[in-house]
């Protein structure tokens, strides 16, 4: 390898693992909103190249989607734009934010902590752990008597922190959508 060539110093053993929980169940009516939500959890391990320096590699969330509500009787109504998502970062239909911002976003090393960790065995270690744990729980407020639909793709990057301006060296991808009546906002 020439000198003038990026050397990985992070390698994903494997893709992230996402461990969905089981949705809310509907809320009753019973005359104030409710939050409902799917909780779910990542879990991503990683190995390092030469250096053997696993603090190169980090976990980057990122959202897009739509929260909407409906009326009874009424029509959907899309609550994005506008919506905040984590930490106070825009949710976007059409393009993917990262799930965070400011002094906080999920898998960002230098941030702290809560609700991510890194770990070396079962240790915390946010600088250098190969280890990566993150939970989290979107959800909608759903008025009373309303009909929801929580919309949300998820990407899961492993970055390379050493090459560029934290290139993913992996990826993955889910979906997260409860609708209470069909056809949902999207027309699914």
């Amino acid at each position: 390898m020439s000198s003038s060539s990026a050397t990985k110093k992070c390698l994903p053993n494997g893709a992230p693992v996402v461990i969905l929980g089981d949705p809310d169940p509907p809320p009753v009516n019973d005359g104030t909103p409710h939050l409902i939500g799917q909780s779910f959890q990542v879990l991503a391990s990683f190995g390092s190249g030469d250096s053997g320096d696993c603090s190169k590699c980090q976990i980057r969330q990122y959202v897009l989607g739509y929260r909407a509500l409906k009326a009874p009787g009424g029509v959907w109504k899309i609550q994005t734009p506008g919506q905040t998502i984590y930490q106070g970062a825009m949710l976007s239909r059409t393009d993917f934010h990262e799930d965070g911002n400011g002094s906080s976003a999920y898998g960002h090393r230098e941030f702290n902590g809560e609700p991510d960790y890194y770990y070396t065995g079962d240790v915390k270690d946010r600088a250098n752990g190969c280890s990566y744990h993150s939970e989290d729980k979107p959800t909608i407020k759903v008025l009373p008597g309303y009909d929801y639909d929580l919309n949300l793709t998820f990407k899961i990057d492993i970055v390379d922190t050493d090459i560029g301006d934290a290139q993913a060296v992996q990826t993955y991808q889910f979906k997260i959508q409860l609708c209470s009546s069909h056809p949902c906002a999207d027309g699914s």
